[in-house]
């Protein structure tokens, strides 16, 4: 006579143990890659409101802004001296800090640019910028990633979060289009 147990073989929960581990080898990078692009959409939502408000700017003054005072938009976080992932930043109200990103407006006589970066998490110095210089006409935006990164490879972000292809190398920056 076979003796009745209650309960589970050592086999059977070590299959189980296996499908859960495979399960969550599959899915871990699939929710890692959502939550990037749900904390790009921020960025992509702040650089683009920057941009209008810089065109809209420019339109009226015919230069580019100095900084943000002039702005017809507000952005309502703390101003800062400095420089944040190795953008140059001018005197005056140039930097804006959020909880982990930052926005930049920069003028110099070779370039004029707008910058949105993480400035910390899995990218940090990556996000969205627009250029107006050699590369380009200023109304397109660009993915970027600083080119001295500690934390994760050329193409991490801009290319396989967010769907960009390498375009060139400009000013200390990987640019994709």
């Amino acid at each position: 006579m076979h003796k009745r147990t209650d309960g589970f073989t050592l086999i059977e929960l070590l299959v189980v143990v296996l499908i859960i581990g495979v399960l969550s080898a599959i899915a871990l990078p699939q929710y890692q890659k959502t939550v990037a692009k749900s904390r790009a959409a921020q960025l992509y939502t702040a650089i683009n409101g920057l941009n209008k408000a810089v065109q809209s700017y420019f339109l009226a003054n015919g230069s580019w802004p100095e900084n943000f005072d002039g702005l017809d938009l507000d952005f309502p976080l703390p101003s800062q001296q400095g420089t944040a992932c190795g953008l140059s930043v001018g005197t005056g109200n140039t930097l804006k800090l959020g909880k982990d990103y930052a926005l930049v407006i920069g003028k110099s006589t070779l370039w004029n640019d707008l910058f949105a970066v993480f400035t910390q998490g899995p990218y940090p110095c990556a996000g969205f910028a627009y250029i107006k210089s050699e590369i380009s006409s200023g109304d397109e935006l660009f993915c970027v990633e600083r080119d001295r990164r500690t934390n994760y490879a050329k193409g991490d972000f801009c290319t396989k979060v967010m769907g960009f292809t390498f375009e060139r190398n400009y000013h200390g920056y990987d640019y994709f289009r």
